[in-house]
């Protein structure tokens, strides 16, 4: 089991994900969600800054080489993709 997991918890809010499901379709059929709410996850900026860190300074941030692999291949593409907002965090230090 990794460690870095937090299993239970995920188990334990499993069953009331669909409450949380509900009020987002409700924001959204009721109009009081508008697409300046949310923040685009990919930006110019971001894709050139994960494809010329370097190995070392990505440990420094405290993130696995795995997470490192998958973010370049991310950047490389053509293709939107997201970011957790505590690597977004650490990616604009």
């Amino acid at each position: 089991m990794n460690p870095s997991k937090n299993s239970l918890a995920y188990d334990l809010q499993e069953p009331f994900r669909f409450l949380v499901d509900l009020v987002v379709i409700s924001l959204i059929e009721s109009d009081k969600v508008e697409n300046k709410d949310f923040r685009m996850a990919d930006s110019d900026e971001i894709r050139p800054k994960i494809l010329s860190i370097s190995y070392s300074e990505w440990k420094k941030m405290k993130f696995s080489n795995v997470i490192l692999y998958y973010m370049k291949k991310n950047a490389m593409s053509d293709k939107p993709f997201s970011l957790n907002e505590h690597v977004r965090e650490r990616l604009e230090m």
